[in-house]
């Protein structure tokens, strides 16, 4: 057979450093010493499809690029010390989430700026989709409105069609609401206070709204707390 020529190789390249490795080496390598187990036979790392190929050690890791991902990528990495590069490199890191368990990109890749996961008082740090499960059902918690700014809440599709199909209801004076600091924020916490205890379940659907939440058009939603 000629050299490069082996039919059961996979090929894959490190997501951080492009060194390219045979993910099915070391099975290869397993399955050529039990056919030959008898003879004076010895299998070599020149066995790769090239000689600049690693058979070194590799690592892989299942990542969410967002949390609405049908499923994962199957990213490999030449080492730990390159998954970690990649993974948790400062900027775009991948986030265990505390409520499903999967790694998901804690900016959207795709903007580069929209965070994509939320602080919950009972859940935990958790990635969008859980915590838009979390407030369809049970509202936000009334923490988020304890505050001088807006804490909680998320973008959702256009026309807010989520909390709407989930029950939701506009508030009204508050819809588009514009808030650009501590001065508009506590008029909307208050009245979200008001509301929950009033027994409805609240929450904040963004608009337009500028990183870190500080400047932007809100809207308030609430709904009956039974259901």
């Amino acid at each position: 057979m000629p050299f490069g020529l082996i039919r059961d190789a996979r090929i894959e390249e490190c997501a951080a450093c492009e060194r390219k490795f045979d993910l099915n080496y070391y099975r290869r390598m397993e399955g050529y010493q039990t056919l030959h187990a008898g003879e004076q036979l010895h299998f070599w790392p020149c066995g790769l499809l090239e000689r600049d190929f690693s058979s070194v050690p590799y690592v892989w890791a299942d990542l969410h690029d967002t949390p609405w991902d049908r499923g994962p990528r199957e990213v490999f990495f030449h080492n730990e010390r390159c998954e970690e590069a990649y993974c948790l490199s400062g900027s775009f890191d991948y986030i265990d989430c505390e409520s499903c368990g999967r790694t998901v990109c804690e900016q959207n890749p795709a903007n580069g700026w929209h965070v994509q996961f939320r602080e919950h008082v009972d859940l935990g740090y958790v990635c969008l989709r859980c915590y838009e499960t979390e407030i369809l059902s049970n509202g936000q918690p009334r923490e988020d409105f304890e505050g001088s700014k807006i804490d909680g809440g998320m973008f959702f599709s256009w026309g807010n069609l989520e909390p709407k199909g989930a029950g939701f209801e506009e508030v009204t004076g508050f819809v588009d609401y514009f808030v650009n600091g501590a001065e508009t924020a506590k008029p909307f916490n208050r009245h979200a206070l008001s509301l929950i205890d009033s027994g409805l379940k609240v929450i904040t659907g963004y608009e337009r709204l500028a990183i870190g939440g500080l400047e932007g058009y809100i809207t308030m939603f609430a709904k009956k707390g039974s259901g």
